[in-house]
């Protein structure tokens, strides 16, 4: 299980222009940490710095632990694996 800590509820934004439509953009994100592991499948003694997207209308995560939701990794329409990280608070 990969576990994602958020240490602040504050959103942070990305904004822009489009280069192929010339649409303006805004990507909004929360920083956190993910406790992953190495190759060996032993936990990093020190959590990885992430970004999370937060859905235009969706309100921030609150500080806390996380784990990724099942719905999070989903084969897309080319048979890829994806993972599109929606977390479910643990404690």
């Amino acid at each position: 299980m990969i576990r994602i800590e958020i240490q602040s509820d504050e959103i942070l934004t990305r904004n822009g222009i489009a280069a192929r439509t010339g649409r303006p953009f805004e990507f909004r994100y929360q920083l956190g940490f993910a406790h992953t592991v190495d190759s060996n499948g032993s936990d990093l003694l020190v959590p990885e710095a992430i970004e999370i997207s937060v859905p235009p209308r969706m309100q921030p995560y609150a500080p806390g632990l996380y784990e990724l939701a099942p719905g999070s990794v989903y084969v897309n329409r080319f048979r890829q694996l994806e993972v599109s990280p929606v977390l479910k608070r643990l404690n």
